[in-house]
């Protein structure tokens, strides 16, 4: 590792959230005596270095083991795991995210991962974890509220740290985090645009056409266990494939998003 551009490449980096917190109301560091948002930048770096190497630290498959949700609490005491899993799944609307239900839920965890997570989060300071949750989250979406002052000190330094990168093309770089992260928006807007109401039955009706035809497959193994079970998980999933009705529907369309 080039050391000399390893460093130049961290405080690029942390110009960059310097720059970006100041667009969205942050006091700016330009004296020694006044390095709050700075600092502030040099820590959410330095936290987000730790989060990855505890991912490149995953052992692999031997560590995802499946288990009950509940047992999360002994396993790692750090963190409350579960109150976290419960509101963000009903935050996000997902049916099943009951307490109760979520402490019998068999789910696969890397626990290798987890436990190491929490350990971390511990000895973190919540104000730094908030910091870099809200930097993950402006570094996202921050152009449709910063504007083309956020995109220049993203090229700024995107070109510092990757200057034999080619530049994407403005319209890209807005498309691509809004497909990503708000991906119902625009099918909502290609809908309206260019497809009839005839048109969008037809794809919905494509689309319980293959969820009935998964169910009947599914009811033909008769080696499967807990057939019913599989079938009633097939059910109840929410058909948001292909452009459903409340895509249309401003309340709904709303209450979707309401908790983002």
């Amino acid at each position: 590792m080039n050391r000399k551009k390893h460093l130049r490449d961290i405080t690029s980096y942390a110009k960059y959230i310097h720059d970006v917190s100041v667009l969205l109301g942050a006091p700016a560091s330009t004296h020694p005596s006044d390095n709050r948002t700075i600092g502030a930048a040099f820590d959410i770096i330095k936290f987000e270095s730790e989060v990855a190497k505890i991912s490149d630290k995953s052992t692999g498959k031997e560590f995802q083991v499946e288990r009950p949700l509940k047992t999360l609490d002994c396993l790692v005491p750090e963190v409350n795991w579960i109150d976290i899993f419960s509101d963000v799944l009903n935050n996000h609307n997902i049916t099943g995210a009951d307490k109760k239900d979520f402490h019998n839920m068999n789910v696969i965890l890397d626990m290798h991962y987890m436990i190491r997570l929490s350990q971390l989060l511990r000895k973190t300071h919540p104000t730094v974890v908030a910091n870099y949750l809200g930097w993950r989250v402006v570094e996202t979406v921050g152009f449709l509220t910063a504007g083309p002052r956020f995109l220049g000190s993203h090229q700024r330094t995107f070109h510092d740290i990757q200057s034999s990168e080619r530049t994407k093309i403005l319209w890209k770089q807005c498309l691509e985090p809004l497909k990503t992260h708000l991906p119902y928006l625009l099918t909502r807007e290609y809908a309206k645009t260019h497809l009839t109401q005839p048109e969008r039955l037809r794809v919905s009706e494509i689309v319980k056409s293959v969820k009935q035809s998964f169910i009947g497959l599914i009811r033909e193994k008769h080696w499967l266990d807990n057939k019913l079970e599989f079938v009633h998980k097939v059910e109840d999933i929410s058909e948001n494939v292909g452009y459903p009705d409340w895509l249309l529907d401003d309340s709904l369309f709303l209450a979707f998003h309401q908790n983002l």
